[in-house]
């Protein structure tokens, strides 16, 4: 909300204590002869006095100055914090005695009436100015809001595209990675089966030349079964052989025995 600077609220209210002035008020009460010297109700043109009657507000700097019915500490303070006010307020009121004879009240009134309609136009332009620099501000403001709104969406959409691509990729790569496992699963199973198959046949091979080995076993064990029986035979056959030359033998010795006993006879 748009309030004016301190010089603007002593000028509006210097108005419109004029018009009060010429109304016959001041400040809300009438007007009497016994009226302040004119320094003393030009400074009250820079204060707002209080509900108390102990205590007015500075229009320029909005502080707090206690004065207990007593303008000494206003004038302190307008001169020590205010001094270019300070000497406006002697220069008005040096001005304000020596001038010459006075006028007609009412022309005077209507003057002052006519410069404090033109304040109040000038002070109403101003304002209006100023709300229109304010709507302006304002409309400045939320565009900017509109924008930094759209850009922490935008910010966020990017963000969220970028996490979302980033999952994206990683799922890829989560995919690729178990398609190559799997792959490689394949292949080892592949592997360790032809590497199963290779043993099985040479197990089977094994067994197979260890049935040949064994049926050969088998068949020089009955080649030499038969050889022993054939052995046996002939061992027999000998046997017999040199038994009938044994036999013969001692029939023979037998024989020369009988012969050479009949040679000794003779």
């Amino acid at each position: 909300m748009y309030r004016g600077n301190g010089t603007e609220q002593v000028q509006l209210k210097r108005e419109m204590d004029r018009s009060g002035t010429a109304n016959g008020v001041h400040n809300g009460a009438p007007c009497s002869s016994l009226m302040k010297p004119r320094k003393q109700s030009t400074l009250w043109e820079f204060y707002q006095d209080g509900h108390d009657g102990s205590e007015a507000l500075c229009l320029l700097c909005s502080d707090t100055v206690l004065y207990q019915h007593d303008t000494r500490h206003l004038l302190t303070h307008l001169q020590k914090r205010h001094p270019v006010e300070f000497s406006n307020l002697d220069n008005e009121a040096a001005t304000e005695q020596s001038s010459g004879p006075m006028r007609d009240p009412g022309e005077k009134a209507l003057e002052q009436e006519a410069r404090m309609l033109e304040r109040e136009r000038e002070l109403t332009a101003q304002l209006r100015r100023a709300q229109e620099q304010e709507a302006r501000a304002l409309e400045r403001e939320r565009e900017l809001t509109e924008q930094l709104r759209k850009a922490r969406d935008q910010e966020r959409k990017a963000a969220q595209e970028q996490e979302d691509r980033a999952l994206e990729r990683e799922h890829k790569l989560m995919e690729q990675l178990r398609r190559e496992h799997e792959q490689e699963m394949r292949r080892v199973q592949e592997l360790e089966a032809r590497v199963l198959e290779r043993e099985r046949r040479a197990i089977e091979q094994l067994g197979m030349a260890l049935e040949q080995e064994a049926r050969a076993i088998q068949r020089e064990r009955e080649a030499l079964e038969q050889l022993r029986r054939e052995l046996e035979q002939d061992r027999r056959a000998l046997q017999r052989q040199r038994e009938e030359v044994g036999r013969s033998t001692d029939a023979s010795d037998a024989n020369l025995d009988v012969q050479h006993h009949e040679e000794q006879s003779v």
